[in-house]
């Protein structure tokens, strides 16, 4: 396992740092855009399309919060089957929690602006629902509803078994059916059979994605789990204003059921369906 971790090429500062500042500008200027009010759905697209292409098929999107994840925990389970390496691979350890810890912290101030705009594989979701489903109040009739208890259960019986299947037996499952690496594709046309399993568990989340509202991140995604459970406490959310006339049109069009007034927004992708609907201009990402 050892030198699996030593191996891997996202541990290259020449990979990782180009990855990261994609990732820091890309939340940088969706962070203003939805101070200002200026994330309007042609807006959007343009921004999703950026992530998909510049950190997604351009840089291969490493360094993304699931490849950090699971490799704390190979590291932990490194550490807790092989103690006389644990000291030498305590740096890596470092690393890998340091960015997982600046994805989290960043839920907590801003809510789920990564998942919204900066992870390719979000991106490719969101694009993906945005020109199938539109932004009428109808929803669209294919659209599948995810029962939000089921959605909840599966995603931490998910999370759950990948910790323990990691820790205990090191079993990286987020490595086998990690989508992300369907990115590299251009990396690795010579080579499909690598990224095969990933290759084709992009493709079902693809067409998924027309069905079913961000299937990835509602269902699968271990750092989806973190965010639903820490962005519920973001400083700045989509929250109502004084204008509000109770019509519940943003209800109406929300694909996560997440518009109604005392939402924590624990699930909002921040798409602005809601705002996009909104007839008195009365849905602002603010603080309370």
């Amino acid at each position: 396992m050892v030198s699996m971790l030593a191996n891997s090429p996202f541990l290259n500062p020449q990979m990782m740092i180009p990855i990261l500042i994609s990732y820091v500008i890309l939340f940088a200027i969706a962070v203003i855009l939805l101070f200002k009010d200026k994330m309007n759905k042609k807006v959007s697209i343009v921004i999703l399309l950026a992530s998909i292409i510049v950190p997604g098929f351009i840089l291969g999107s490493g360094a993304h919060p699931v490849f950090a994840f699971q490799q704390v925990l190979l590291i932990m389970s490194n550490a807790v089957h092989n103690p006389n390496t644990a000291l030498m691979i305590l740096p890596t350890m470092i690393v890998f929690l340091v960015i997982l810890m600046v994805f989290t912290v960043s839920t907590l101030i801003f809510g789920r602006t990564f998942c919204s705009y900066v992870c390719p594989l979000g991106s490719v979701q969101e694009l993906t629902s945005k020109l199938i489903i539109g932004k009428k109040v109808k929803k669209h009739k294919y659209v599948i509803e995810i029962p939000e208890k089921f959605a909840n259960y599966f995603r931490l019986c998910i999370f759950i078994g990948s910790i323990v299947l990691t820790l205990i037996w090191s079993f990286a499952l987020f490595s086998i059916i990690n989508p992300f690496n369907a990115f590299t594709i251009s990396t690795n046309i010579l080579n499909l059979q690598v990224i095969l399993i990933p290759i084709i568990l992009f493709i079902i989340i693809l067409v998924s994605s027309v069905f079913v509202y961000r299937p990835w991140c509602r269902l699968l995604c271990p750092f989806g789990t973190i965010a639903w459970l820490t962005s519920r406490f973001s400083i700045f959310k989509l929250r109502r204003t004084d204008k509000c006339i109770q019509c519940k049109a943003c209800e109406k069009v929300c694909p996560t059921g997440e518009a109604f007034e005392d939402s924590k927004k624990s699930e909002c992708y921040q798409c602005m369906r809601c705002v996009d609907i909104c007839p008195s201009d009365a849905i602002k990402y603010k603080k309370k």
